[in-house]
């Protein structure tokens, strides 16, 4: 991410976009219904990532995940553990801008957890930080318009037409 008035490098256009606190939204695979409402509710990204202590993905848990859990009786206090996605949609974190987009509106998801090869958490993709417009470093103006007549003669031997 780009803090306001500072200049993108080339390298970090190409980059994968994660927000910088993600990390926010990782809960241990051991907490509560209500320790997942308050992450939730704490945090702007509408998943908690559910973690082992080193970071191994366990899965994913949403609002709709608590609210079919609410459904089947479960107390504020009862495990997660029989709520959470356990196969979520997950990407590497070689994918790419261009890709990442593809594949979360292919799924109709809103975030996309990154997971490296030992199945490690390592950042997030938030379909909501693509969307936004991406400010570019290049400058340009573009002057164009006339005949030239108004700079004749000087534009009589380099016409605008």
């Amino acid at each position: 991410m780009i803090v306001k008035g500072q200049k993108k490098s080339m390298s970090s256009i190409n980059k994968p976009l994660t927000t910088e606190s993600w990390e926010e939204a990782l809960l241990p695979a051991k907490a509560t219904l209500r320790q997942a409402i308050n992450k939730l509710n704490a945090t702007a990204f509408q998943i908690a990532i559910i973690t082992t202590p080193d970071r191994i993905l366990v899965g994913t848990l949403t609002d709709g995940d608590i609210r079919r859990g609410l459904l089947r009786n479960m107390g504020m206090d009862s495990s997660i553990e029989p709520i959470v996605e356990r196969e979520p949609l997950v990407a590497p974190p070689s994918l790419g801008r261009g890709p990442v987009l593809k594949l979360m509106q292919a799924n109709r998801v809103h975030q996309l957890p990154i997971v490296d090869e030992n199945r490690c958490v390592v950042g997030l993709h938030l379909l909501d930080e693509y969307m936004k417009p991406r400010q570019h470093p290049n400058l340009m103006i573009i002057m164009a318009g006339g005949r030239g007549t108004r700079l004749r003669p000087h534009t009589k031997n380099c016409p605008k037409a």
